[in-house]
């Protein structure tokens, strides 16, 4: 299984277990310390189920964790997620401060020349950075696409 499945079937686990917590919550009535709502027995059926999903969640999950760090062409998804993320930073910082008022940026107040030369070498750094991000989500899709998980899931 690929790290692209992996992560699917990884969210369905995630979503059939709080379906399941939040069934048990729904339906669970206490009185004077003893469960009245279910059976024992039904209760602690639900209660193995939930265990037993948690515990594959978690296996595939280090699986999946394992499978990051697979160096495909000397990088890893993990390697390349953290790089997204700087450049998500970076963007967001770069991208907040072209968006400013221009009293905040520009030094001297009314000379538009420097705005708009400001605004130019923004605009290409913006441009730059989504461009390194948009290769980034490129390199995880194919790493994804490509690294195998361990296991039978």
């Amino acid at each position: 299984m690929k790290i692209a499945q992996a992560l699917r079937k990884h969210a369905e686990m995630r979503a059939r277990i709080n379906l399941l917590e939040e069934r048990i919550k729904k339906d669970f009535i206490k009185t004077e310390g003893k469960i009245t709502s279910y059976s024992e027995a039904d209760f602690n059926k639900l209660v193995g189920e939930l265990k037993g999903l948690r515990g594959n969640s978690y296996r595939l999950k280090v699986s999946i964790d394992a499978a990051n760090g697979v160096e495909v062409d000397g990088k890893s998804v993990a390697l390349v997620l953290t790089d997204r993320n700087k450049v998500t930073q970076e963007l967001a910082f770069w991208t907040e401060l072209r968006n400013m008022d221009a009293e905040r940026y520009v030094i001297r107040e009314g000379i538009k020349s420097e705005k708009r030369i400001l605004d130019s070498e923004l605009d290409r750094v913006i441009d730059n950075l989504m461009n390194e991000r948009r290769r980034l989500d490129d390199v995880i899709c194919y790493l994804n696409a490509t690294v195998e998980v361990s296991g039978a899931w």
